[in-house]
This record gives C-alpha cells, sequence and structure tokens, in this order.
C-alpha cells in the first residue's frame, strides 16, 4: 500500500504536466494551424475577386470600344449621317436630346426627321444594326407617303450609351461605391 500511495503524487504530476504540456504547445499549434487556414482560404477568395474583376474588366473596355468615347450626341450624329447618306436617306433636321446620366453612364440620345422611301429607310436601320458601333433605335415614327409621291416623312430617334473611363469605374468600386 506504501508503494501504490508514493506513486500518486508522481501521477498527478505525470498527469498535470502532460494537462500543462497539451495546452502550452498543443492548443496554441492547433490555433496557429486554424488561423493559417483561414488566412489561405481568405486569400484564394481574394485572388478569385481579383480574377473576376480582371476579366469584368477586359469586358468592359472591350464594350467601350463600340461606343463613345465622350458624353456627346453628336456622336451619334456623325456616325448615323453617314450611314444614311450610303442609304440615300434624307435627314431635314437633326436635334440632339438632352443627356441623361446614370450611374457610370450617360444615356446620349438623337432625333432626326427625314424623308425616305421604304427601301431607303429599311437600308439605314439594316447598316445601323449591322454598324460596328453600338446605336439603338429607340423610336421610329413615319407617315406613309402621299399618293404618286415615294418618299415618307418620319422622325428616327436613335440612343447610345457613354460609360465612364475604366479606371473611374475600377476606382470607384474598389471604394465600395
Amino acid at each position: 500500500m506504501n508503494v501504490q500511495l508514493s506513486m500518486v503524487p508522481g501521477l498527478v504530476l505525470l498527469a498535470g504536466s502532460a494537462l500543462a504540456g497539451y495546452s502550452a504547445i498543443f492548443v496554441p499549434a492547433q490555433n496557429k494551424v486554424q488561423y493559417i487556414q483561414h488566412q489561405i482560404a481568405a486569400e484564394k477568395e481574394n485572388q478569385q475577386a481579383q480574377a473576376s474583376m480582371v476579366g469584368l474588366i477586359q469586358e468592359l473596355e472591350k464594350i467601350s470600344q463600340v461606343l463613345p468615347q465622350s458624353p456627346d450626341p453628336s456622336w451619334i450624329s456623325n456616325e448615323v449621317v453617314v450611314l444614311a447618306q450610303q442609304s440615300g436617306v434624307q435627314f431635314t433636321s437633326v436635334m440632339q436630346n438632352e443627356p441623361k446620366t446614370g450611374p457610370g453612364y450617360v444615356h446620349l440620345s438623337v432625333s432626326f426627321d427625314f424623308s425616305a422611301t421604304y427601301h431607303q429607310l429599311g437600308s439605314l436601320l439594316d447598316k445601323i444594326e449591322n454598324s460596328k458601333n453600338f446605336i439603338w433605335l429607340e423610336r421610329l415614327d413615319m407617315v406613309a407617303p402621299e399618293e404618286g409621291i415615294a418618299f415618307s416623312k418620319g422622325q428616327l430617334v436613335l440612343s447610345t450609351l457613354y460609360l465612364q473611363p475604366t479606371e473611374e469605374i475600377v476606382k470607384k468600386a474598389a471604394m465600395g461605391m
């Protein structure tokens, strides 16, 4: 019995040392491993977000190539007048509408009063649709030609968008705006 009682303090000391060693060495090491795993996951997420952002910026730059480089409605006028001349459409008046600003873009539109045959108008609309530039038909009003007259009169409203330069968009996105 003496032998067994004398071993108890040693066993208690051994158990206490093991518990202290576990608390002092293993638990901090496990916490460090969890912290590193969390950092690795956060870095992967960050790299994926950066790759996604690069892809979006490239897409935005590609889109910007078919849009005006300044928020000036005369860009539409200049583009469409050339196409109208190729189609035989005669413009009787051109009116630049007031630009409308949105978040990151400006909506530009121009109203054209015209005189043309249906074929000429169709040719113009086809050229606009197949143009390398992004211009869309917002409205078309047309009056049927009078008897004996081949030309119809009407009005086209054509629009496009001006996007802020990519650098400005990226800065705003980085600032969380």
